[in-house]
């Protein structure tokens, strides 16, 4: 997927080097329901930021990961990421795609796709069940429908 941009920051004293970098209510918000940890930048990146050197945040999703990267002029640095496949929890899953989605950092097909690779196997496994219900009860209706062909048949009909 392309990176996309989650902010740009013009002022230093937007960045606190000291903690983590994001201070952006909707991004922390954002990071929280996932935790991903960012690392601190440092005071020398962050004294780097001006107006004509902003800082840029960017989110990819790679690899079943959510990629946090920092570029400041040219250097660029990874600050944190997230393996959205090692959540156990496939509601939970299903929820971080979602807002991922919901914020632009995903697609409809890489949402398709990840799904696709991580299924919620107790919904894999009522459906399976309800599947062969169903063909059970086509297979009885089968039978029935020859039982009664053969009553017809013998009846001269």
């Amino acid at each position: 997927m392309k990176p996309k941009l989650l902010l740009k920051y013009e002022n230093a004293a937007e960045i606190d080097s000291r903690t983590y970098v994001v201070v952006e209510p909707r991004l922390s918000k954002l990071f929280a329901g996932i935790k991903v940890s960012l690392k601190p930048i440092g005071e020398k990146a962050a004294s780097k930021v001006s107006a004509k050197n902003p800082a840029f945040w960017y989110a990819t999703f790679v690899a079943d990961k959510l990629v946090v990267t920092l570029k400041i002029g040219s250097s660029m640095q990874v600050i944190g990421e997230f393996d959205l496949g090692s959540v156990a929890d496939p509601k939970r899953r299903k929820q971080i795609v979602d807002s991922l989605k919901d914020e632009g950092i995903l697609d409809a097909a890489e949402v398709a796709g990840f799904m696709r690779r991580h299924p919620d196997k107790t919904r894999l496994a009522e459906l399976r069940q309800a599947v062969a219900e169903k063909l059970k009860a086509m297979e009885a209706l089968k039978n029935e429908l020859m039982t009664l062909k053969a009553e017809l048949a013998g009846s001269g009909g």
